[in-house]
């Protein structure tokens, strides 16, 4: 299944609206940035079908105009549970590197990753999400320490021990400790299940879908989902 998202520009690329058609080019939702409009701007993303009704929107949370936004809602209609959400996670190396941040999208059961990039023809592509794996337990492990040398206060041990002294990393090292940690050294990704590809011509994205798979089955009835998190991405692009 493919679609298409077309968007209207100012003259620095920025969108304000976009243009969701179906693979035979029937328009299906006009997706306007009515967030700009508010007197401190958001990325809220509205949809209206072909005749201006709305029929879900994309509600980033309410934070400070400098915090960087990591979940976003897409809301059907008038239903107060989120559709689906998609979570945003900025690493020190994308930073850095000025690279897009990472992208989990939760799907009703289902969770895909997806990974962009500023430049080459392909926007992003989309995969099944890896098991997270779970967080160190910090707290019991500062408790145990503290047992360990006779219940002395965490502060006063600090003090009496020799400072340690702090490591620079070459970037090219940065980048591959932070690949490891992430298990991309080891674990190749899975199957890609979508792709969001920059259009041949004028300003816009091609969006395909595997037709077949059962883990792609929710993103090929579900263009709000990708079209969503390709608009995303877009927004964030030409921030």
């Amino acid at each position: 299944m493919d679609f298409t998202i077309g968007k209207l520009t100012y003259a620095d690329g920025l969108a304000y609206r976009y243009f969701v058609r179906d693979e035979d080019g029937e328009l299906q939702y006009i997706a306007d940035r009515s967030g700009m409009l508010l007197p401190s701007p958001t990325r809220l993303v509205e949809f209206f079908d072909p005749e201006r009704s709305l029929v879900a929107r994309l509600q980033p949370p309410d934070l400070l105009p400098w915090q960087r936004a990591t979940r976003y809602e897409i809301i059907i209609g008038e239903e107060v549970e989120p559709h689906a959400v998609i979570f945003v996670k900025w690493r020190l190396v994308d930073l850095i590197l000025l690279r897009l941040p990472r992208y989990t999208l939760e799907l009703g059961t289902h969770r895909y990753a997806a990974r962009a990039a500023r430049y080459g023809k392909r926007l992003c592509h989309v995969f099944p999400a890896p098991e997270e794996e779970p967080e160190d337990e910090e707290e019991e492990d500062e408790e145990a320490g503290g047992e360990e040398n006779g219940g002395e206060p965490e502060g006063e041990r600090e003090q009496e021990e020799k400072a340690e002294e702090v490591e620079v990393l070459p970037l090219e090292e940065l980048v591959a400790a932070d690949n490891e940690s992430d298990g991309e050294a080891e674990t190749p990704e899975p199957a890609t299940l979508a792709t969001v590809e920059r259009a041949a011509t004028g300003a816009g994205y091609v969006i395909a879908v595997e037709e077949e798979g059962d883990e792609g089955a929710p993103l090929r009835e579900d263009l709000f989902a990708l079209a969503s998190l390709a608009i995303l991405i877009d927004m964030e692009l030409y921030s």
